[in-house]
């Protein structure tokens, strides 16, 4: 495919710039008629913890997204759901999510509204393809 990919890589930092207390990378490939969409997180600089959700070329069904095991203490995870806004032709699209990405009892990377209600997300883009 011809076009341009973009994609978030998100880290939380409490003021180092070379170390940050979560990093979180997220991948979208198209495979035949499935979207996979991929998030590689961890602490700091290791992103080794995958989340995966498969979304079906077309479909705009938000699709669960969530850690395969309960993170530990002081271990990021991501809580939420994915789900994908497609051109007309679905040769674009756009993959957004709703949720949380969490140290548990440390930090909290949510999508709300813009008063900040944390039971009340709202989607964020985290990845897109736009096709030339």
């Amino acid at each position: 495919m011809i076009g341009n990919e973009l994609v978030t890589g998100l880290s939380v930092t409490r003021g180092h710039l070379t170390s940050p207390d979560m990093t979180f990378i997220w991948d979208a490939v198209e495979k035949g008629d499935k979207l996979i969409v991929t998030v590689s997180y961890g602490v700091e600089t290791d992103t080794s913890k995958i989340s995966t959700a498969t979304i079906n070329v077309g479909t705009t069904t938000p699709v669960l997204m969530e850690p395969t095991e309960t993170p530990p203490a002081k271990v990021p995870g991501v809580v939420g759901s994915v789900y994908a806004v497609w051109s007309k032709e679905n040769k674009s699209y756009a993959v957004l999510f709703s949720g949380q990405m969490v140290t548990p009892s440390v930090n909290n990377l949510i999508s709300s509204d813009q008063n900040g209600f944390a039971k009340d997300y709202h989607q964020i883009i985290v990845c897109a393809y736009i096709d030339n």
